[in-house]
């Protein structure tokens, strides 16, 4: 067996010196690219180093990789398309974590092409210094910077498409390279080792040799410089030096900083340097100083440019700053942050130190995941440092054309650029913006995630001039953007060619906002179109605020003004000038300082389509509007007062006016009134010729009321006054002074009444008016001196209520309403009424019986009147002996108990005014309230007994239809005992049918009798005691002589009919056991208890009992209250029913149950409006519907009754069962007429005819 063959030393050296001499080195394997690159070798001669293609060269950790070139050195891909790829392996814990780096330096020429480098870089600990740094150079490294690749030097570089991929520190360092072109470069994401430095760096400073070339050229073409961060930054970063411009200020040197895509550094003083970017790609880079791009030029003394070129704008091939971010706070300038330092130039020369071209800048400053600063897409500063103040200065121009901004965010948001000089006193930057383009900026579905909503100014220009200008094929457009488009301090700006405006949204001037000397020069062939533009304050397009100046803001720098067009259409400002305002406009120099006699005329001839109050200037003049001789005020009222400033030329501007209040005849002296709060101060919008002012006036001193003072009114800015005479009257009725808020506050009488909250009264001094609740049924009036108040709660049925008549209001023609909503107004009290709550009719009315309206009567008509309510009572007696509508059948006593509960609707309901508008449900209303009338005993329809009725007599005359009836039928009983004929066509029902008139007077009676002793308090403004009236009437003092002689009447009448009939119910039963009083009883009993199962006899008294409790209780508790127990005892009250089932007959219970049922439903329906809506028109038509399920059952019990009676009942039973008979098989069948089988039909109730 062979042992293996040793490798000789001397063999290895071999290869190696034979690879090092050739001119052509082809690397093959994983670590023989180490051995070529890392060993310290010098290449004498042109070589040219081939790395297999799809092949990862590993280098291992270590010190940097360090090669001089001296002639030409090429490392590259062995495939034209294909990179290869070196990878600096991870280093393990002796090497600290740090990777390895490359450092080319010589005088040969240096060539790498399609290659990738990836996890390289280390620190510079192990590189020898003098390849970066010098000790002339204004900057220098320390230890913690890092690089991949370190190039310096070397008179002629090309890097073509190389990648540097997940660095450490910087990814390419380029150090003074007189030719260098990098072409297809791509830079992304340096890893998280501690290290500083990210992208490429450019570096140029002074050699210590001298220097064999006169100029530094360097070109990078399309290259990608994206997602770099900056992950680290060491001490050298000090937090009170806020920017790059304020750490070199405050020291000769400085280390090196740098942005976390591209960053220039211009150092040196021997050479100039141009270094230009074509067709680059910056985006997504997130650094501390700088974000995409950072410029910094140390000495001006050599002319040293930075271009971006772009042939044309191509949105997919022009070089592209987006999504850079600046971490670091107060730093601008996201995608190009740029500091130019001049102290050594040569005056009056001009320097171009920045042109870009063609360029898009889109979402810099703003990213949902960094700690965005909102700083802005590019800043620039020039820093002035010479020393001596001098009339001869150099000329900076930085050129921008065919840039598109969009969606950047920050003050500045596309640009930002200031000069600092302290000793200049003219602008020596001139800044040319050529067809510029800025629209959307900032993005505003992104406003709310950085919680910014003020507008951003997008070009924030300080001490610098700027010449805006655009063709007609390509003008300057800045449109859809939210802030002042130019925003110029101390700076000029020139105007030239065609420029667009459009839809910009700004807090002052939307296009141009001009601060201290700054102005604005036409340039000849100016056209420039604002359109619909918008600001919150002031100048709807320009706004300019200077310093004092005598010279105007518009300048013209042409000898025709009439070539000059400034187009505005359909801009707006909120406070004035909706195209322009400036402090500069009138009495002013314009045209190298000519004073113009009339500039309105100028104006005219270079402002289109803009009338006199779109242009405004300082206020000069005060004036009121329609002024008043005096205004009349009370204490907590409001006076409004029109006032309108106005500028030189008449307009109407802006301006802040206060007011103080003096005495009439001493206006040295203040009165003890006062404003409400930040009234004293205001402002006049001069969007409007007059603005009209809400003065609020207080006072805690009484004894100054009814007096006359002087309200002066003065502009802020101007020694321009105005007087008006203002009157502070007395507190009106309802009203008092309140000594701790010096206002007309409610009179204490609404204090005796303790409402519900809901039900809370609001006085309004500012409109002399009552507010309270749509259903509250409030009275208020004053006497006819207007001197005293009343208020009460009146009678349902006289006052107006409704849902939309909510404001009360009284004056010398009474009380009234009207609507908050509405203009409608109607009176106070209801149907012709008025007085003490509304208990009286007006003059020639009178009360009428059928309804609570008054009416117009006629003395003569009172006879014809009278046969007619005469006559009702027969009419009513032969229609219940005729068709036998008595309590024995059963059939009425359901329907009896449903009118008589629901006349307590009727009471609340029915008789509640409707005061809006029930035209379409008149006659519906008014059909079921007839109906529910005639079944309790009432007049239905309005009748005129006589002229000049009143209320004590509409009651009297109420108790006369029971009284009426009883004695009719007490008539023809007696008569029956004289008369054999009556007696047989009478006799047999004559007892039902008096029971039953008297069941149905029950309610009626009781509800007289009530109403009788009903009260109703109403008070006097200033007196404690209220006073007590009848509650029917107003005028008719409780207890006066005619009101007891109406309780004697009514307390007689109820007594003598009610008093026997409740005896008869409640002890019938017991009374019968008595033999002496059985014979007399038992008629009345039997009549009262027929149509009830024999064990259930109590059935007819629990319902009376339950008719006295729903009566009172609807008198003594409140509204809600009641309805809420009706809805309780109603339902109990169905299930005891459907439970007991007390009538001998199945139908008659399940009518009964019925109707209980609806009066539940009525009163759940109702309550559900009230609470919901409160409108009585809802209420009343509710009430009024869900009768007529009732009603048409009663009409059927008619008419069985009239089919019983005329013995046609058996005829249509007959019918009923042929017709049956064709549907389905005939059977025998046991009828047996209202029996069933529980039920005794065999025994024939005493002394009573069968039914």
């Amino acid at each position: 067996m062979k042992k293996p063959a040793m490798k000789s030393p001397v063999l290895l050296l071999f290869f190696v010196i034979f690879y090092v001499k050739s001119d052509s080195i082809h690397v093959v394997s994983n670590s023989q690219l180490e051995e070529v690159l890392c060993s310290n070798n010098t290449y004498n001669n042109d070589t040219t180093i081939l790395l297999t293609a799809r092949m990862e060269f590993s280098i291992l950790p270590g010190k940097y990789c360090t090669i001089n070139v001296s002639h030409s050195l090429t490392i590259a891909s062995d495939n034209k398309t294909v990179k290869a790829q070196i990878a600096c392996m991870p280093s393990d814990h002796q090497n600290n974590g740090r990777l390895r780096g490359f450092a080319f330096y010589g005088t040969g020429s240096l060539t790498i092409r399609m290659v990738i480098f990836h996890n390289c870089g280390t620190n510079f600990t192990t590189l020898d210094s003098r390849i970066i740094n010098s000790t002339t150079s204004r900057v220098y490294f320390t230890h913690d910077h890092a690089a991949a690749l370190i190039i310096s030097g070397i008179p002629r570089v090309q890097l073509l498409s190389v990648v540097i991929v997940n660095y450490t520190g910087f990814a390419l360092i380029l150090v003074n390279l007189p030719n260098a072109t990098l072409q297809l470069g791509y830079f992304r994401e340096k890893n998280n080792v501690k290290a500083i430095g990210s992208g490429v760096l450019v570096l140029f400073y002074d050699q210590e040799t001298p220097l064999l070339v006169s100029e530094y050229s360097l070109t990078f073409s399309h290259c990608k410089f994206e997602g770099n961060h900056v992950h680290y930054q060491s001490s050298i970063v000090d937090d009170n030096r806020h920017c790059v411009s304020e750490i070199y200020k405050n020291s000769y040197s400085m280390p090196v900083v740098s942005a976390a895509g591209l960053t220039i550094l211009y150092t040196q003083s021997d050479a100039r340097a141009t270094v230009t970017l074509s067709y680059c790609h910056i985006i997504g880079c997130s650094g501390y100083f700088a974000g995409g791009m950072l410029i910094v030029q140390f000495n001006s003394s050599v002319d040293s440019k930075t271009i971006i070129n772009n042939e044309h704008y191509d949105k997919s091939r022009s070089s592209n700053f987006s999504s850079n971010v600046i971490m670091k706070h107060n730093c601008r300038g996201a995608a190009i942050a740029a500091v130019f330092y001049f102290n050594n130039n040569e005056l009056n020369t001009t320097y171009r130190p920045l042109t870009i071209t063609n360029a898009s800048f889109f979402n810099n400053s703003f990213s949902l995941h960094q700690n965005s600063r909102l700083s802005g897409a590019i800043d620039i500063a020039v820093i002035d440092a010479n020393n001596l103040e001098s009339m001869l200065h150099p000329k900076i121009e930085l050129v921008f054309h065919g840039l598109v901004f969009f969606s950047n965010f920050g003050n500045g948001a596309c640009m930002s650029a200031a000069v600092h000089s302290y000793l200049r006193t003219t602008n020596f930057v001139h800044i040319l913006l050529e067809s510029v383009t800025a629209f959307g900026n900032p993005n505003m579905t992104l406003l709310p995630l950085a919680k910014k909503h003020n507008p951003m100014s997008l070009f924030s220009l300080s001490n610098v001039n700027v010449n805006i200008n655009g063709s007609r094929t390509d003008p300057g457009n800045f449109s859809y953007n939210y802030g002042s488009v130019f925003v110029l301090m101390n700076s000029n700006a020139y105007l030239e060619g065609f420029l667009i405006f459009d839809s910009n949204i700004g807090h002052n001037g939307a296009a141009l906002l001009l601060k201290g000397n700054s102005y604005l020069y036409l340039k000849e062939s100016l056209n420039a179109s604002f359109l619909n533009n918008a600001v919150q304050s002031l100048g709807g397009t320009i706004c300019a605020t200077h310093s004092s100046s005598f010279r105007c803001t518009f300048q013209v720098l042409s000898n025709d003004i009439n070539d000059i067009s400034l187009k505005f259409i359909n801009n707006t400002a909120a406070l004035a000038g909706n195209a322009i305002y400036s402090t500069n406009l009138y009495q002013c120099s314009i045209i190298k300082g000519h004073i113009m006699n009339n500039l309105a005329d100028y104006y005219n001839t270079i402002i289109n389509n803009a009338s006199v109050p779109d242009i405004s200037s300082v206020a000069e003049k005060i004036l009121f509007c329609n002024k008043k001789e005096r205004y009349k005020v009370y204490p907590g009222g409001t006076i409004r007062i029109p006032i309108g400033v106005y500028d030189y030329s008449n307009s109407s501007t802006f301006e802040i006016v206060t007011v103080i209040i003096v005495e009439e005849t001493n206006v040295l002296k203040k009165v003890n009134w006062w404003l409400s709060d930040d009234q004293n101060t205001f402002v006049i919008k001069g969007e409007l010729n007059c603005t009209v002012v809400n003065l609020t006036v207080h006072t805690r001193d009484a004894s100054i009321l009814n007096k006359s003072s002087l309200f002066l009114f003065s502009l802020a800015e101007e020694n321009k006054v105005i007087a008006a005479n203002v009157l502070l009257r007395k507190c009106p009725l309802g009203f008092q002074l309140d000594a701790e808020t010096g206002t007309c506050q409610c009179s204490d009488i609404f204090n005796f009444y303790k409402t519900f909250e809901k039900q809370k009264i609001f006085c309004n001094i500012s409109s002399n008016t009552f507010r309270k609740p749509n259903i509250l049924n409030l009275w208020l009036s004053t006497d006819q001196t207007d001197r005293k108040l009343f208020i009460g709660f009146c009678n349902p049925s006289y006052c107006n209520i409704g849902s939309q008549f909510d404001v009360l209001h009284f004056n010398s023609t009474g009380s009234y309403l009207s609507s908050s909503e509405t203009s409608k107004t109607i009176p106070l009290c209801f149907g012709s009424r008025k007085g003490i709550l509304c208990g009286e009719c007006i003059t020639n009315y009178s009360v009428v019986l059928g309804s609570n309206e008054c009416k117009m009567c006629s003395s003569k008509w009172w006879p014809l009147t009278s046969i007619i309510y005469i006559l009702e009572g027969p009419l009513l007696v032969f229609l219940l002996f005729n068709l036998k509508l008595t309590l024995t059948t059963g059939t009425l006593n359901g329907i009896i108990f449903y009118v008589q509960l629901a006349n307590l609707g009727h009471i609340k309901y029915l008789n509640m005014l409707c005061s809006e508008d029930c035209a379409n449900e008149y006659f519906l209303v008014k059909f079921s309230n007839a109906i529910l009338s005639l079944l309790n005993l009432n007049v239905a329809f309005p009748i005129c007994l006589y002229d000049g009725m009143t209320e004590l007599w509409k009651a009297g005359l109420n108790l006369f239809l029971p009284v009426y009836l009883i004695l009719i039928i007490g008539f023809l009983i007696i008569l029956s005992h004289f008369s054999t004929t009556v007696s047989n066509k009478l006799a047999h029902s004559s007892v039902q049918v008096l029971i039953t008139v008297v069941h149905l007077s029950f309610t009626k009676l009781l509800q007289a009798f009530i109403e009788t002793f009903g009260v109703s308090l109403y008070y006097e403004d200033g007196v404690k005691e209220p006073k007590r009236v009848w509650y029917n009437s107003g005028a008719v003092e409780y207890g006066s002589v005619e009101h007891k002689c109406l309780i004697i009447l009514t307390s007689s009448v109820v007594g003598l009919i009610l008093t026997p009939y409740l005896v008869l119910i409640v002890f019938g039963k017991f009374i019968m056991k008595v033999d002496k009083f059985r014979e007399y009883i038992r008629p009345l009993y039997e009549t009262v208890h027929a149509p009830y199962k024999t064990n259930k006899w109590y059935w007819f008294s629990f319902q009376q009992f339950i008719l006295l409790l729903a009566y009172f209780a609807a008198t003594l508790v409140n509204h809600a209250l009641t309805v809420h127990i009706a809805i309780m005892i109603g339902i109990g009250y169905l299930c005891l029913q459907l439970y007991s089932m007390p009538f001998k007959n199945k139908i008659i219970n399940v009518l009964n149950s019925f109707f209980i049922f609806n009066l539940v439903i009525i009163a759940m329906t109702c309550q559900y409006v009230y609470l919901t809506d409160g409108s009585p028109k809802y209420m009343v038509i509710s009430f009024a519907l869900l009768n007529y399920p009732v009603f048409i059952i009663f009409g059927f019990v008619i008419t069985y009754h009239r089919l019983l009676v005329t013995n046609k009942l058996g005829k249509v039973h007959s019918l009923y069962e042929k017709i049956a008979a064709c549907f389905k098989p005939t059977r025998k069948q046991h009828y047996q007429n209202n029996c069933n089988d529980s039920d005794d039909c065999t025994v024939r109730e005493p002394l009573l005819e069968r039914s």
